[in-house]
């Protein structure tokens, strides 16, 4: 009896959108990472979580809260609905496995993997891994802040 097959892909790496109030959770530009893996934990942008057994070498993801840890992928630096050659060899791989493809079931596609946009090349994250950028989340902050204040203002105006 042929049984389904189940693949998660979450991107990650960016912050939502600066335009409501809990934007600093990772995302992949417009969908909360957290809610595209099915209930990975992940760091607000621009921090880290401790290091443990299912934790990202960027530190910015737990999967083992996710409902299918073990067909869950995390690809960090792509955007919604990005979906460049090498990421659409990671779903054929997917689809293709004999058996049921799991985050150990190839060096190439480890649970945790990096794409690169300036070669279009996807490789698994290593311990060397760079952290979200803090610069970045601090940019947000001020954004947000700008924000708050302008509506504020045109409150107190109108």
């Amino acid at each position: 009896r042929e049984t389904g097959r189940i693949g998660v892909i979450s991107y990650y790496g960016y912050h939502l959108v600066p335009v409501v109030a809990g934007s600093d959770v990772m995302s992949d530009r417009l969908l909360d990472s957290a809610r595209t893996s099915c209930g990975a934990t992940f760091a607000p942008f621009g921090e880290a979580l401790p290091a443990g057994e299912q934790v990202s070498p960027d530190g910015a993801v737990d999967a083992s809260t996710a409902l299918f840890p073990e067909y869950t992928w995390f690809v960090r630096g792509l955007f919604h609905a990005e979906k460049p050659g090498p990421v659409l060899e990671l779903f054929r791989f997917i689809f293709d496995y004999d058996g049921k493809a799991t985050v150990s079931s190839s060096e190439k596609y480890t649970q945790f993997l990096i794409f690169n946009k300036d070669d279009q090349s996807l490789s698994p994250q290593d311990e060397k891994a760079p952290k979200p950028s803090k610069l970045a989340a601090r940019w947000r902050q001020f954004v947000m802040k700008v924000i708050y204040m302008l509506k504020k203002l045109f409150k107190i105006i109108g």
